[in-house]
């Protein structure tokens, strides 16, 4: 042995513990990788917001099926309108949380569920009438031809799923008019069954 290569100092041994370490091709085609932006966030927001207030109703359905199925001896009538409401409201809850995680049968199902809901209301004319009927038709018709753009198809495929894990962001689905419109609507009818309470009561004395 000579004595340069004698003071060369040795390499630490390597623990076999250790995990392998990436090849320069790997590391080479993870540097060289295209970014893959999270770029549907306002769709992100219309999906999420119809999502949440699926799920809400979805919940307050079943919650009103409850007292029709256990409040004593149930009718054929009550006990039909009973199931019917607990099933909707469940796919209901079902369907949102689905889309809420970006899935394509929750998009899939939310879809179908509010093209049930508008035939249910063509069809049974005193479950609603004037007013509530167009309303309820066109949110119906809004959100089935939202779920079934070019964006919100894309928003539930496996890609974009992974690019969500890959950039964490914030959706403001409080901005979407798919979040503000219902809940603008319900103060709406808080604040005129208050009026009629407080006009009733007053014509009372």
């Amino acid at each position: 042995m000579s004595p340069a290569s004698a003071r060369l100092p040795r390499a630490p041994a390597r623990s076999p513990y250790r995990p392998p370490r990436a090849s320069r091709k790997r590391r080479r085609a993870r540097l060289c990788a295209p970014e893959r932006p999270r770029d549907l966030l306002g769709a992100e927001a219309h999906l999420r917001a119809i999502a949440l207030w699926s799920a809400i109703v979805g919940g307050l359905l079943s919650l009103l099926a409850a007292p029709l199925v256990f409040a004593g001896e149930p009718t054929a009538v009550s006990a039909t309108l009973a199931f019917g409401m607990l099933v909707f409201g469940a796919g209901h809850v079902a369907a949102g949380v689905g889309l809420w995680r970006y899935q394509e049968w929750g998009r899939i199902s939310m879809i179908a569920l509010n093209v049930i809901g508008a035939v249910l209301n063509l069809a049974l004319p005193p479950a609603s009438s004037g007013v509530s009927l167009v309303i309820g038709l066109a949110y119906a018709a809004a959100i089935a031809i939202t779920l079934s753009t070019t964006d919100a198809i894309r928003v539930c495929t496996a890609d974009y799923r992974a690019r969500v894990q890959e950039h964490r962001a914030s959706v403001r689905f409080h901005t979407s008019p798919f979040f503000w419109l219902p809940l603008a609507s319900l103060a709406l009818i808080l604040i005129a069954c208050g009026v009629l309470v407080v006009a009733t009561a007053s014509f009372q004395h």
